[in-house]
C-alpha cells in the first residue's frame, strides 16, 4: 500500500485522504510517496485519523 509522508515527520497518511490533500498544499516539495512497509522500517507512526478511515474501508 502506498502512503504520503513529509520529509523529517513521524507519521504517514494514506493516499487520497482528506490529509492527503491538506498535505499537499502545505508541504509541497517535502511530500513524498513511500509503501508503508518502507515508512514503518524507518520507524513511522501511521496517522490514526485518516489511517482508520482506510482500514474500515478494506
Amino acid at each position: 500500500m502506498d502512503v504520503v509522508a513529509v520529509l523529517g515527520e513521524r507519521l504517514y497518511h494514506a493516499a487520497g485522504s482528506e490529509c492527503h490533500r491538506k498535505l499537499s498544499e502545505e508541504a509541497g516539495e517535502r511530500l513524498m510517496t513511500i509503501t508503508a512497509a518502507m515508512a514503518h522500517e524507518v520507524g513511522m507512526e501511521p496517522c490514526g485519523i485518516c489511517m482508520r478511515g482506510y482500514e474500515e474501508k478494506r
